[in-house]
């Protein structure tokens, strides 16, 4: 779950508050919350309103609510990985995957896609990863037929993420590939799509999921390296390109 979402519960859950109790009453907790969470997005306001019709919140109970939300938006994600599954992100089932064969997992791979090249937010990168790509639809998924290939994760241009194979097996993303002297790396990597091109810049959204998921990945295996799908096959691949800076994703972990 990205923070966008739950910031937006919260204010729904404000929202929801401040409209059953227009009454006169102790703004205090307004003002604590105001100064707890003044670090939340420039778009959250709890007013400090004197007179009649003051906004304040029902109860302990709903003001500790609240607050819990506006803790959830600040913080940023709900993830958490439970054998070989990333909790919290939408699970759309691959086929393409098989068993890792030494249940090795010490690497990341960090891919680039979009289908069609530089479109944003269509379902064709869920359809190609499930099989029900339509390859006429348009003149780039023509090479695409007959292709089967997969991705543990796809991170959406708004930090949404996706999970198409449990890290636990192994999917179908870095083809031909060496690393360290070692071929198949498919054998012993997780792969992460970023949804983009090698000439667009990525999100800053897709960063700050990209670096929460890299610390549990960490935390959960073995990891000793993470990569650009350019590294591992870099006489065919150029992905994730120029545009993914790698000083500021470094930076961030």
């Amino acid at each position: 779950m990205r923070r966008d979402t739950t910031f937006r519960v919260a204010i729904g859950v404000v929202s929801l508050f401040l409209s059953l109790t227009k009454k006169k009453s102790q703004n205090h907790h307004a003002k604590d919350a105001a100064e707890k969470y003044h670090d939340c997005p420039s778009s959250l306001s709890i007013h400090n309103q004197e007179g009649p019709g003051r906004w304040h919140l029902l109860s302990t109970g709903s003001y500790i609510a609240c607050a819990l939300s506006l803790d959830l938006a600040c913080g940023g994600f709900a993830l958490k990985i439970d054998n070989g599954i990333l909790v919290g992100a939408a699970q759309v089932p691959s086929e393409n995957k098989d068993d890792r064969p030494l249940g090795e997992i010490s690497l990341i791979i960090l891919h680039g896609i979009s289908l069609p090249e530089g479109k944003f937010g269509g379902p064709h990168i869920k359809d190609l990863f499930c099989n029900t790509l339509d390859c006429e639809a348009h003149p780039d998924f023509v090479d695409l037929n007959g292709l089967r290939v997969s991705s543990h994760l796809v991170i959406r241009r708004g930090g949404e993420v996706e999970q198409f194979v449990s890290f636990l097996d192994r999917a179908w993303h870095a083809g031909e590939s060496f690393y360290n002297g070692r071929a198949d790396c498919n054998d012993f990597s997780i792969g992460i799509e970023l949804e983009g091109t090698d000439y667009i810049p990525y999100t800053d959204s897709q960063y700050e999921a990209l670096a929460y998921i890299y610390r549990l990945l960490r935390q959960s295996y073995s990891i000793e390296n993470i990569v650009g799908h350019s590294d591992v096959a870099p006489e065919r691949k150029t992905d994730p390109g120029h545009s993914f800076l790698w000083s500021r994703f470094l930076a961030m972990i």
